[in-house]
């Protein structure tokens, strides 16, 4: 949900809020990327729904592809401290070890 809907509705609602940008936000990367989406959609009508539709698909065969399938391995407690770990000695004991 974009902020500034966010910040509409608590105005509407008159609940108490704090509205200033980030002193940062103009430097921020991520004001890039939007700019650069928003041009792209201005562009090319469609663009940020091609995206996200393209992220939902991958996400769904990865989803799919990785999926506990119960083939993974067997989870038990470490013998030391009796986290769960797969093997024997979880990673953590075997660290302090090595130390």
């Amino acid at each position: 949900m974009p902020e500034k809907e966010i910040a509409l509705y608590a105005h509407l609602m008159d609940l108490p809020t704090h509205m200033a940008e980030c002193p940062h936000a103009s430097e921020a990367y991520r004001g890039e990327i939007q700019e650069l989406l928003l041009e792209l959609e201005e562009n090319h009508p469609g663009t940020r729904h091609s995206i996200m539709a393209g992220y939902e698909e991958l996400a769904a065969l990865a989803a799919q592809r990785y999926r506990d399938d119960g083939t993974g391995a067997d989870l038990t407690d470490c013998e030391r401290c009796g986290s769960t770990t797969s093997g024997d000695v979880c990673r953590k004991c075997r660290l302090l070890e090595a130390l």
